[in-house]
């Protein structure tokens, strides 16, 4: 079923990644998390396979046998209030994987620390005592201003606990996804945790856990490295003191380990896995959100505020191979001061021939993995993909050559010069044309999804290549554009904008022509709109205002009424009705003056008519009915005559105006609702909800499509809520919240979401149990 919240495939990696972060913080048993599973998802269709996977995830990181699990509603609260020992508990202030922490006052010497407990349960587990003890005796040995300090450490009347001092703080994921730090200050808590760690390795000890939940920044914003329970420590004289690791086991968080730590070989771990680590923390502060596994560490594409030189040594600090990252943390910290110093780092990006001779040699055989796919949507691509492999080859024998004479490097740059603009138009005509064509093929969206993103991969690795090429910018800012538009096609809004910024930013300083300004303003078109989408209206008003003066200097219609159209749509939104009404005439005005209308122009004058209707829904509901009636009727004709036309024929395709359709009746479904015409309300609600439908057969991992249907669903409840309260309004209800949570949970960090599902949850709960 197409409104399923998502694909097993997909629930079952939202489910272990969540099992991981539960287990690893000691808030749920395995027997616990598996019957909370199968409440939540009663289908059966993730009972069968997930004990299995479950009891794989207990043996790769460790976790504790079900029998030794704590229990899970353990009332640790009975400790606050009582004595350990020397230690008169207050309050608990925080627990994880290796214990629970509480803040309490040390009678003897009449101060607060902060004394952290290992549980009960956890004393039947002798790998769990011996973590605990490493983690006192490491961090213990260790004197430095940015590592918390323990006090003292032993058994308090049976109970392994240890003290430290007590830090007023919050830690820095709580930051990072709450209220991102300004750059400069994201390089200087990093700076202070790089110090700490060198300190650390000078010492014999390897931290092998360092993330965002570990460092806490207290109120004088000073940076603290704390938990050294994975710790592998050796000291430097006498003999080995080894951290405690079962053949095979991943010890860390999966998200801030370094390639070789999560291949669960401790011999391979060193301390440049610290690096690595503290190089995907600063990659998460510099991006304001979390690192997954695919993200590109190039973060000047989602933050263009981040100077080259910053990128520069992240790079450096997350390569994949650790011969290549810094060689300790203190050149780490080094270049961080450089940076913040304004003075020029010591870390060097690769060479173009390094580069292109490590991607090619690396991606062989993915590009004719590519090719084959492709062949199988499209058989043309194969000689598209076999060509672009060539001229890679050939481009990188000749960067090579170039090494040894300097006239022939000149020549062999023109070459390359030329193979780059050759391999972007074979990859738009035959990659973007099979991505176009697949578009409309029912149940070849995961192959679409994949040739896409694969696409887009090769973009992004083309703006590498050519972005200090003087004579390849206007490449660049194509290649920018290409990939914006792909990100967003994904719904990875924050990269998208990112791109279409750059893209603009490059085109800016090209000489001025009709068609460059054209791009531009195509871009900040797609800028505004991702600015509204995020709540900057204000940016995202002015933004639109520049691309309506520079589109009203070069004559283009179409377009200006397309940006006038979306700024009258903002202005709605703003509560500016009078000045929305205004854009949305002067739109109307534009298409008119402008040449026939063509599929573009007729979707254009649709949405306006659309929005317009929305716009007098206040003041005249007939008037506002009728224009709706208008926008429909074009679209349905608009729909026949582009679905007749091929692909690459048309600027606007065949799900562009089926979507735009299904908005209109969903929005005329509303306006018969409220003009007392139930029936014809259902029969619109039906149609839009049949159109949308027939999207997500197409594109279910669109989440747009999604949105939009699930809004739907939840509106034809509430109308049939309102005439019966019957199952039919349930199952409506239902589907816009199983839609909605899906939505919510592939995108977390998106508020909406998280917002319309919390509404849409309680609709539901109108209805009797």
């Amino acid at each position: 079923m197409i409104l399923d919240q998502a694909t097993t495939d997909e629930r079952l990696l939202v489910i272990l990644d969540e099992y991981v972060e539960r287990r690893s913080t000691g808030s749920i048993a395995h027997g616990d998390f598996l019957a909370d599973c199968e409440r939540r998802y009663p289908d059966g269709s993730i009972a069968e396979r997930l004990p299995g996977l479950l009891a794989s995830l207990d043996a790769l990181h460790g976790f504790a046998p079900e029998s030794e699990c704590p229990p899970a509603n353990a009332s640790w609260e009975s400790l606050v209030a009582k004595k350990i020992g020397d230690f008169e508990i207050q309050r608990e202030i925080g627990r994880g994987g290796m214990g629970i922490v509480y803040e309490a006052r040390q009678i003897s010497l009449e101060r607060i620390v902060a004394l952290k407990v290992l549980p009960t349960s956890a004393t039947l587990d002798q790998q769990q005592i011996a973590r605990f003890i490493i983690e006192a005796q490491a961090a213990g040995g260790l004197h430095h201003p940015n590592i918390v300090p323990i006090y003292g450490a032993g058994i308090e009347e049976g109970v392994h606990c240890y003290s430290m001092q007590l830090i007023h703080g919050r830690s820095l994921d709580e930051f990072i996804y709450d209220e991102p730090p300004e750059i400069p200050r994201a390089i200087r808590w990093t700076l202070q945790a790089a110090e700490a760690i060198d300190h650390a390795h000078r010492c014999g000890v390897i931290h092998r856990d360092i993330k965002p939940s570990n460092l806490i920044v207290d109120r004088d914003s000073k940076v603290w490295v704390t938990d050294f329970g994975l710790a592998r420590c050796r000291r430097t004289s006498g003999g080995d003191r080894e951290g405690i690791t079962g053949s095979g086991a991943v010890v860390g968080t999966l998200r801030y380990m370094s390639p070789e730590q999560a291949m669960g070989n401790p011999a391979l771990v060193d301390h440049r896995s610290d690096i690595y680590s503290i190089g995907i923390t600063l990659c998460e502060m510099l991006r304001g959100e979390r690192f997954s596994e695919g993200d590109h560490v190039h973060v000047r594409r989602v933050n263009p505020l981040v100077s080259r030189d910053i990128e520069t040594v992240l790079m450096k600090s997350v390569a994949a191979e650790p011969g290549e990252r810094y060689l300790t943390a203190g050149d780490l910290a080094e270049d961080l001061r450089r940076v913040l110093a304004a003075r020029p780092i010591l870390a060097r990006r690769p060479s173009l021939a390094d580069r292109m001779t490590k991607w090619t040699l690396r991606h062989r055989r993915s590009v004719a993995i590519s090719a084959i796919t492709v062949l199988i949507a499209l058989m043309t691509s194969l000689l598209a993909m076999t060509k672009f492999a060539q001229q890679k080859t050939a481009l990188q024998a000749a960067l090579l050559q170039s090494d040894q004479n300097l006239i022939a490097a000149d020549r062999n740059l023109k070459q390359a010069n030329a193979n780059f603009q050759q391999t972007r138009e074979v990859l738009d005509h035959f990659g973007l044309m099979a991505a176009e064509r697949l578009r409309g093929v029912a149940g070849a969206e995961s192959l679409r999804e994949e040739l896409v993103r694969d696409l887009l991969t090769y973009y992004e690795r083309f703006a590498d290549e050519v972005e200090s090429a003087a004579e390849l910018q206007n490449e660049l800012a194509q290649t920018h554009l290409r990939a914006a538009k792909i990100i967003e096609e994904v719904g990875a809004t924050r990269r998208a904008l990112a791109a279409y910024e750059r893209a603009a930013t490059i085109l800016a300083k090209l000489p001025s022509s009709p068609s460059n300004d054209h791009e531009i303003a195509l871009c900040q078109n797609s800028i505004a709109i991702l600015h509204a989408q995020h709540g900057k209206t204000a940016k995202a008003e002015a933004v639109y205002q520049e691309a309506i003066k520079r589109l009203t200097a070069i004559n283009q219609p179409a377009t200006l009424a397309t940006v006038r159209g979306n700024l009258g749509l903002l202005l709605t939104s703003m509560n500016r009705d009078k000045e929305a009404s205004r854009e949305f005439e002067l739109a109307t005005e534009e298409l008119s003056n402008g040449k026939d209308r063509g599929p573009l122009e007729t979707l254009t004058a649709a949405l306006i008519w659309n929005n317009l209707s929305h716009l007098l829904q206040a003041d005249d509901l007939e008037q506002s009915l009728a224009l709706n009636y208008k926008a429909i009727e074009a679209l349905r004709g608009l729909t026949v005559q582009v679905a007749n036309q091929k692909p690459m024929q048309t600027e606007n395709t065949p799900h562009e105006n089926m979507r735009a359709l299904a908005m209109s009746l969903s929005n005329q479904a509303s306006l018969l609702t409220r003009l007392d015409r139930p029936d014809d309300a259902i029969a619109a609600y039906q149609e839009s909800i049949t159109h949308f439908r027939e999207l997500i057969e197409i594109m279910p991992m669109n989440v747009h499509y999604t949105e939009e249907l699930a809004i739907t669903y939840n509106n034809f409840g509430r109308l049939l809520y309102r005439q019966a309260g019957n199952e039919e309004a349930r199952h409506a209800m239902t589907q816009a919240r199983n839609l909605m949570q899906s939505l919510a949970r592939r995108r977390p960090s998106e508020p909406r979401y998280l917002k319309a599902l919390a509404s849409m949850q309680q609709n539901l709960e109108r209805f009797p149990k």
